[in-house]
């Protein structure tokens, strides 16, 4: 990632901090929209993903690949991570324009089979900071924009993301959202990406346009017009080579979907995103709050998210897509950390399900993996056994201190699949359920009747550092 160790997703930052209303524990939060809609698995249940981002690091590395050792991705299937959002680049992709870079798909092919011999389920991400390499960054090639704009740039120091002000960061995007023959070149570039992805039982999702930045346009134009442009067409070159559409009914079947991304206005302001028209979609928002992005630390309060969050929520159900929060991080060592991350889960795996923490990077002081590929001293937030597959007809889960409950109704043969961390395998109780099956952090559940069922996992809190 770029200078600093955090992942800024706002741009405004003085904005956002005046738009944060001040934290008042004494008020209730507000209501959370009603649960659902739910990412389905081949068999109707939902799927409940606590999930890694992987990695920031191969931002900048030379082959564009994360760097996860054997041990590393020993550690994260220990530790019950169930998805990974996979960081690639155009620029990886199609260095030279018209020409796929064939020596880094086979390494992402490498990769992505260990992915699947480690049971870890793939989103794939087209990732950009700041547009691209011509601007120090990441993301698209030299190639995609007028040179002049990167002769003229002048960084203007500070905080890296300070960058997207400038004026020919600002060109790039502008001339990027108004030329529809580039979005083609990149619609084909992740066509590249689907070829591969359709081969690997892990690849369940793409994740079109990492963090989209509007230029100068306004949020209404960029999200209700350029953007959902943009994406039908990225989505119609996926599926001219992967048409694995989802379903989202009680028959649903294997697939891989797409995942559209608001701008990253949303940090200050609900999305406004018109979705595209395609079978299948997630909305993968992120979120980070000033405090989390600036280091600043916790201060113990998420009345405040919540409300935001309900509203970002609530975009995706009105037209009842999943949703699965794809970034989300905190970047200090107060002590409470584990108290955020934990409530940033229990929020969205009560309403909607997914989560991608930002990110599987080792760090001794605040990383969820450490320099050694050992266990990091975050890891322990995600120590708590849930269930990650539950029959999803009339669905309500409980996030409990030390496990989860589900409320659903169940027909015969029916089962749930839970999840537990090694670090908490020791004294874990079932209710409601039969364990039929264990397999490594997995477990199979029969319930205990048909009908209105209620199943409850319980094991260790997790709140060790």
């Amino acid at each position: 990632m770029p200078t600093s160790a955090r992942h800024f997703t706002l741009i405004p930052l003085l904005l956002a901090t005046a738009c944060q209303p001040p934290s008042d524990s004494g008020d209730s939060a507000p209501p959370l929209p009603d649960p659902g809609p739910w990412l389905l698995d081949d068999q109707g249940r939902a799927v409940i993903h606590r999930g890694m981002n992987v990695t920031g690091a191969a931002k900048w590395a030379n082959d564009y690949m994360p760097d996860v050792s054997d041990a590393s991705l020993a550690t994260m299937a220990d530790a019950g991570v169930t998805f990974a959002r996979v960081l690639t680049f155009w620029d990886a992709v199609e260095p030279v324009e018209g020409v796929y870079d064939q020596e880094y798909l086979a390494l992402l092919d490498a990769f992505l089979t260990r992915m699947d011999d480690a049971g870890i389920a793939v989103m794939l991400d087209m990732h950009q900071d700041v547009w691209g390499v011509g601007f120090g960054s990441d993301g698209a090639p030299l190639w995609s924009c007028d040179q002049a704009h990167y002769d003229d740039f002048e960084s203007p120091g500070g905080s890296w993301y300070l960058a997207y002000l400038s004026a020919e960061v600002q060109a790039c995007f502008d001339d990027f959202w108004a030329d529809p023959a580039l979005q083609e070149q990149f619609a084909q570039a992740w066509a590249q990406l689907a070829i591969l992805g359709a081969q690997h039982p892990s690849v369940v999702g793409y994740d079109l346009f990492n963090e989209p930045f509007w230029g100068t346009s306004n949020q209404e134009e960029f999200e209700e017009v350029l953007l959902p442009a943009f994406y039908e067409r990225v989505i119609s070159g996926i599926r001219s080579v992967d048409d694995e559409r989802c379903t989202y009914g009680p028959h649903a079947r294997p697939c891989r979907f797409i995942a559209v991304e608001p701008s990253t206005h949303i940090n200050i302001l609900q999305s406004r995103l018109i979705f595209p028209d395609d079978d299948g979609l997630v909305f993968a928002p992120h979120f980070y709050p000033t405090y989390a992005e600036e280091g600043t630390g916790f201060d113990g309060d998420l009345s405040n998210e919540i409300d935001h969050m309900s509203g970002i929520i609530e975009h995706g159900q009105d037209e009842g897509i999943p949703v699965i929060l794809g970034e989300f991080g905190i970047f200090s060592d107060h002590g409470n950390e584990h108290d955020y991350v934990r409530g940033m889960i229990d929020l969205f795996e009560g309403h909607v399900g997914s989560s991608s923490y930002w990110s599987w990077d080792p760090n001794d002081s605040f990383g969820v993996v450490a320099s050694d590929d050992s266990p990091g001293p975050m890891l322990g937030a995600w120590s708590r056994p849930w269930l990650h597959q539950i029959p999803g007809e009339e669905l309500e889960i409980e996030p409990l201190d030390d496990g989860m409950r589900a409320r659903f109704i169940a027909a015969e043969g029916d089962t749930v699949v839970a999840v537990v961390p090694e670090a908490c395998a020791d004294g874990v109780e079932v209710e409601g359920a039969t364990v039929l099956t264990s397999d490594g952090v997995f477990r199979t559940l029969q319930p205990d009747s048909d009908g209105a069922i209620e199943v409850t996992i319980r094991g260790c809190t997790g709140r060790s550092r």
